[in-house]
Order: C-alpha cells, then structure tokens, then sequence
C-alpha cells in the first residue's frame, strides 16, 4: 500500500484544518465517520470535538517519528472493513532515534505515533472512538531474540511532560492500551511523586488477531484522585471503574507545580521496548473521534506541526 508522503502533506495543512473545523463542528456521533467505534450504548447526544479520520498528517497536533523518514506514519486506504483511509504506523528496528516537533531526539522506546488533545481535570465524561488493526504477521506474543518479553503499547493517555531538568512523574502513564502474552489489554496507573508507576489494574479486553479490526470506545473522567473508566471492544462492555466503583487517577501530578494536577495527553500509533525482535510491526489506527455529551465546540486544532527534520 502506497500512501501521501510528508511534502504534499504538509502544503495540504492549511485547507485540512479549514475542512476539520467545518466538520467537527457539523458531525454528531449520529454520523461519526466508522459507526462510532466500539458501542457503549449511547445512541445519540455526543458532539464530536477533535478528529483524526485518516486522511493527512495535519490531523495530528504534532508527530513523532524517525528521523530522516517519511514512511514511519502515513496515510494508507484501508483493508477491507476500514473506512477509506487510514493512518500506518511502523516501527523497525534500530528506530531509536526518534523525533519532536523541534526535531528534538526523544528517550525511552522506539516509536512511531501521533499526538492528540490535551485533557485537564473535569467532571464532564470524554467519549473516544477509534479502530486498530495490526498487520498480518504481527507478533502476538512480542518477544526479542533472547526470548525476552518485548513490552508494546498502540494507545496512551501520557501525563504531563516535565519542563526543564524537573523530574517525570510516573513511569509509565495513566492509562495504556498494550499488547502482552497474546492479549490486547488495557493497563491503568498510578502516581503521586517523582519516581516509577504503580500498576493500578490490567484487564484483557481481546485477542491480538493480526489482519482484524478492533472497534473501540472508551469513556473518561479526567481526575488526578477520582477518575472514572470505561472501555468497550466490538460493542462489548470489557472495563467499568463504576461498577463496582473505585477511584482511577486519569491525571498524575503536575511535575512543575507542586501539589497541582497535570494533565493528560493523547498519542495513538505504536510505542515498543528499544530491542530489536522479529515483526512486521505495524498497525492501523481508523477514524479516531473524541466526543462531547450535547452541543460542544470543537477543540482548537493546530494543524499537525511536522519535525522540521522529517522528509
């Protein structure tokens, strides 16, 4: 599959964040794109408020890729059960040098992945659909070549980055959607201080089964103490923090301002521990909404900001 390659996208910024607009504005998940991802029994009443269809690069805030590449994420026509276009995330080995939108190396694991809204602390509940398929071949139980685990993620909520030398807080993020022993599972944690994560829970929600669309929707409340959850997969209630309830922390701390909360922010494509192991790794994310309860606005979009170092 061939896709647009970074210069046509980037002179199409400007026209797809006009047609954004326009259609954020127009949209209700009466008439989401893709059937409105994975259920939730909300029939109506959700306003679409910020997008990525698939359609360009300029969907996305910002990027983070390879660089010197331009096939790492891209847009692709979908496989049968897709809706249109779609975006290809790849990651190959030796992908450890990826990049930011000042073109800025960034640490930890090898990525390909784009970069959605922000969420601050609210008691509103924020609605996502979205669908994912992984390539045929994809490896369902990720190990390297000495038989070791090889962690992925293809979905996060990552709290806020730390400004100058001050210390991340939590390792991991509040909330991940990971690939582990043949499952597709959703992972929530924990953290109060500078320093590693604490696993809060990690539900299954299905099998990898390269070559098939997964159909998502997932409902949360924003809350550095008192957060809530839902996720549902092909129409199928798979997580709710509300029955019974306990208490999520879909926000960490602010590692800037002591005692404030952060935020959270969205990154979809795929995100692997820096070894090299045997693939293909690639997925597909489809049609990726996020949705308001009544006539919400759309978010402020900024067009998809491209490392300057990327082809």
């Amino acid at each position: 599959m061939t896709g647009m390659t970074f210069p046509s996208q980037r002179s199409l910024q400007s026209s797809i964040a006009i047609a954004l607009t326009l259609t954020l504005v127009l949209v209700t998940s009466a008439g989401c794109p893709g059937g409105g991802g994975g259920g939730g029994g909300n029939p109506g009443g959700w306003t679409v408020t910020w997008s990525a269809p698939g359609q360009a690069i300029a969907e996305w805030e910002h990027i983070q890729v390879v660089k010197n590449t331009n096939d790492r994420l891209k847009s692709v026509p979908t496989p049968p059960g897709g809706t249109g276009n779609a975006f290809m995330f790849t990651v190959l080995n030796q992908d450890q040098f990826a990049v930011g939108d000042k073109c800025q190396t960034i640490g930890g694991g090898w990525r390909a992945e784009g970069i959605g809204p922000h969420e601050q602390p609210s008691n509103k509940i924020i609605r996502y659909e979205w669908n994912t398929l992984f390539e045929n071949g994809f490896p369902v139980n990720p190990v390297d070549a000495s038989g070791n685990a090889v962690w992925v993620l293809f979905t996060q909520w990552h709290q806020k980055d730390p400004s100058g030398s001050n210390p991340a807080i939590g390792s991991s993020p509040p909330i991940e959607f990971i690939i582990e022993k043949g499952m597709l599972k959703l992972r929530l944690n924990r953290a109060s201080q500078p320093g590693p994560s604490t696993e809060f829970t990690t539900v299954d929600l299905a099998p990898v089964n390269p070559g098939t669309w997964h159909h998502w929707a997932a409902e949360i409340q924003w809350s550095p103490t008192d957060g809530s959850m839902k996720v549902w997969h092909d129409g199928m209630i798979k997580y709710d923090s509300t029955n019974p309830k306990v208490q999520v922390q879909t926000i960490f701390p602010d590692p800037d301002s002591p005692g404030q909360p952060g935020d959270s922010y969205l990154k979809v494509g795929l995100y692997r521990k820096p070894v090299n192991a045997p693939g293909p790794w690639v997925v597909l994310h489809d049609e990726f909404n996020r949705l308001e309860q009544g006539n919400a606005s759309p978010l402020p979009h900024p067009s998809g900001t491209l490392p300057i170092c990327i082809n």
